[in-house]
């Protein structure tokens, strides 16, 4: 669970770090318009790379947990 809340820090960072850089001193529409640019002219290759690891480990989170209830269920009912 830390990992996953690590992972959505961190793309979190990445997005503010590619906005932030672009801002200066300019209005709420040339803002608007700044971010857009950011995100549509930027290689985003990294925050790709961090929100499939966040799905993976996501995923991999919702299986686990599964698969452990299915076993503490048999061990309660008393199966093998």
């Amino acid at each position: 669970m830390s990992l996953i809340f690590i992972l959505f820090i961190a793309i979190t960072v990445k997005l503010a770090f590619l906005v932030i850089s672009q801002i200066k001193n300019a209005d709420i529409d040339a803002i608007n318009n700044l971010i857009e640019n950011t995100l549509l002219n930027q290689d985003l290759s990294t925050l790709w790379v961090l929100i499939i690891l966040f799905l993976i480990l996501w995923l991999y989170s919702i299986v686990d947990a599964f698969i452990d209830g299915m076993n503490i269920e048999k061990i309660v009912k008393g199966e093998p």
